[in-house]
């Protein structure tokens, strides 16, 4: 998992380091500073930014590349 100044995060497969596996374009407004997987299920994840928000996700809810 990265996340940028632009407010986007992307994930890769470890076995494959071609492409992102996918890609999540304005996350937030702003800068992603913190980001984290949930302890209690794999396709959960939690992002901050400098926008003041907190922000949860799900991967399998999320269009694949």
């Amino acid at each position: 998992m990265a996340a940028g100044d632009d407010g986007s995060i992307c994930f890769w497969d470890i076995h494959q380091k071609l492409d992102p596996w996918q890609f999540k374009k304005d996350a937030h407004m702003g800068p992603i500073m913190a980001a984290s997987f949930a302890p209690c299920n794999k396709h959960l994840y939690c992002t901050a930014g400098l926008d003041k928000t907190v922000k949860f996700h799900d991967l399998q809810q999320a269009g694949k590349r």
